[in-house]
């Protein structure tokens, strides 16, 4: 039995105490709880997050909220990347946006549908254009380039188009997949929409590059070939 100076500074309950400060410096870390009788820390599940100690039990970690996630352990959530999104709360992952959609900002909750004259593949952050020559399926969803459509004849598609447009009178696509029509030459001309070739200047007319019509020869002049 302690005797002396020391015996009398002791009181009653200084176990107690020696104990808790004992677990008071092993507090809980930030990202994690401890139950009662924790000989370690647990982390926060995934899907939720504290930046605080000392917690108690997993319910005192924060849910992310949409748009957001987290791995176990984390002191915050990360927003999704574009082209990703979550729409619940306490997600531990993003879902990839599905083909035929894109979300270009981060911690999005829902995909957006992918624009005319584009296609977007999964997880697209942006729509890509259909390349020039080709355009937007009528009926399919854009999915991917092979689902844009060849041009036909006689028309042409910019890049990104959603419809084809003929050519224009004075102008003309020989074949498919054309990006612009080309003018009618200088001796040719062309009076229809959707032409795939200009006709000869007739004798007594002359034809501009890129006519649409023949203009007759002034009077006071002539001529006796055609072209």
């Amino acid at each position: 039995v302690p005797r002396g100076p020391a015996a009398a500074a002791r009181r009653p309950g200084d176990a107690l105490g020696d104990a808790q400060g004992a677990c008071g410096r092993g507090a809980c870390d930030e990202g994690a709880f401890c139950p009662e009788g924790s000989s370690v820390s647990i982390p926060c599940p995934g899907g939720t997050f504290s930046s605080a100690t000392n917690l108690a039990s997993a319910d005192e970690c924060t849910a992310c909220s949409t748009g957001s996630y987290s791995l176990a352990g984390q002191l915050a959530c990360q927003l999704c990347s574009p082209g990703s999104f979550v729409n619940a709360t306490g997600a531990s992952v993003c879902a990839l946006c599905e083909a035929g959609d894109f979300l270009s900002v981060a911690g999005g909750t829902v995909c957006l549908a992918c624009p005319d004259g584009s296609y977007c593949e999964a997880g697209s952050a942006a729509p890509l254009p259909c390349p020039a020559g080709k355009r937007k399926h009528p009926t399919a969803v854009m999915r991917s380039e092979s689902d844009c459509v060849t041009c036909e004849a006689g028309h042409f598609c910019p890049t990104g188009a959603a419809n084809q447009t003929a050519c224009s009178p004075g102008a003309f696509a020989a074949g498919n997949e054309s990006g612009s029509c080309d003018p009618c030459a200088a001796g040719e001309y062309q009076p229809a929409f959707g032409a795939t070739a200009c006709a000869t200047c007739p004798a007594g007319s002359h034809c501009a590059l890129g006519a649409s019509s023949a203009t007759p020869c002034a009077g006071g002049t002539w001529s006796g070939t055609e072209g």
